[in-house]
């Protein structure tokens, strides 16, 4: 693991275009997912890597850089080759790393607000199928 996370670190550092502005604080409800999805010796790296990445052409606003960290966490689903598959995605274009995180299904239905923190996430989603099964 250290030395993919090494890989992706070099990757990320190396590119001037990564994903946000500089070094940026992580949400506690990102942080929180992080350290339940991902083994508890990865945490630590993996928060670091988030912290370092950069924007592609200018800063974004500290609620956009959260919503595409989750975006990058809820795709990952605990898997690091994942995570770095979401970073290269973000790097990309941050809206179709967007898409993927938020939407499912050939007619492209939005599922997922991952602008709110992910308990607020999880709530939402338990009102939204309680309200279909009706």
């Amino acid at each position: 693991m250290l030395d993919m996370y090494n890989k992706a670190r070099y990757y990320c550092r190396r590119k001037s275009d990564c994903v946000f502005g500089a070094t940026m604080e992580i949400p506690y409800d990102i942080e929180a997912r992080i350290r339940t999805d991902f083994a508890k010796e990865d945490a630590d790296p993996i928060l670091d890597l988030l912290k370092e990445l950069k924007s592609p052409s200018h800063d974004m606003e500290p609620n956009v850089a959260a919503w595409v960290l989750r975006c990058i966490v809820f795709l990952a689903r605990g898997n690091f080759e994942q995570l770095v598959s979401a970073i290269e995605l973000a790097r990309f274009d941050p809206r179709d790393l967007i898409v993927s995180a938020e939407y499912e299904g050939w007619e492209s239905k939005k599922v997922r607000n991952l602008n709110l923190p992910f308990r607020k996430i999880s709530e939402s989603t338990d009102q939204h199928d309680a309200l279909r099964s009706l």
